[in-house]
């Protein structure tokens, strides 16, 4: 699974949103949660219009 915030403190809201906690407690039943924090330093891809 791959999420892209825009910072960190949003992603720790997210993480307290109780909609947000029961897909994430589901999603916790069938696999695993071993977390990283990255930088984006450049993207691939088709230039956005």
């Amino acid at each position: 699974m791959y999420a892209r915030w825009r910072s960190l403190a949003e992603y720790e809201a997210m993480r307290q949103d109780p909609m947000a906690l029961r897909f994430f407690t589901e999603a916790l039943s069938i696999s695993r949660f071993d977390p990283g924090m990255y930088e984006v330093v450049r993207e691939f891809g088709q230039p956005k219009p």
